[in-house]
This record gives structure tokens, sequence and C-alpha cells, in this order.
């Protein structure tokens, strides 16, 4: 049996975080939308995210202020999203933090 890895998207363009969602669910992943921090801290109580994709410029609780609370309050591997002066543009990047050894996977 495998496992599902489940997925958050954070982003405050829900345009982007529906496209970013529904690729990640073609891959097999379980994925929710969030559109800032407020909705991703009801998320997290029934939702146990093994990633987390975290646009870093947001207004209200940016990407890094979120960063340090899922530090504290998950084991997600974190993944931030960075566009281009702030446009949607196809070039898309990511910083991962080192990635923790896990049993199982």
């Amino acid at each position: 049996m495998s496992t599902q890895y489940q997925m958050i998207v954070v982003d405050d363009e829900i345009d982007i975080a529906e496209t970013l969602a529904d690729y990640f669910e073609m891959q097999g992943f379980a994925v929710k939308i969030a559109v800032n921090g407020q909705e991703l801290k009801k998320i997290l109580p029934e939702f146990i995210p093994h990633i987390v994709l975290l646009d870093l410029n947001m207004p209200g609780e940016d990407g890094l202020t979120l960063t340090r609370y899922l530090r504290e309050h998950t084991r997600a591997e974190l993944l931030w999203l960075l566009r281009q002066r702030g446009r949607c543009s196809k070039r898309w990047s990511y910083c991962s933090r080192p990635a923790r050894k896990r049993a199982g996977w």
C-alpha cells in the first residue's frame, strides 16, 4: 500500500494556488489550498501536510512569518515560491530547507 502525500499550497493569488494544486493532485498528492495564514492555521489541525508550498510575498502574515509558525507546529518540508517582480510568470523557482531524514518516507 503506497502513501498518499499531503500538501498545502499557500498563496494569496487563488488562480496560482489552484493551478499548482491541480498539478500536484494529478501527480497523486492530496492537496488543500490556503490563501493566507489564517486559513492555513485552520487547515492544520485536520490535515497534516508532508509538504507546504508557500508564497513568500503575501499581505498580512508573509511567508517568512508562516515559516516560523510551521517549523514550530509541523514536521512538513517547506518549499518557498518566488516570483519575479510579484507577477505571475512561467519562471518558477524555489528554495527548500534541508530535508530531515524520516522513517517511512
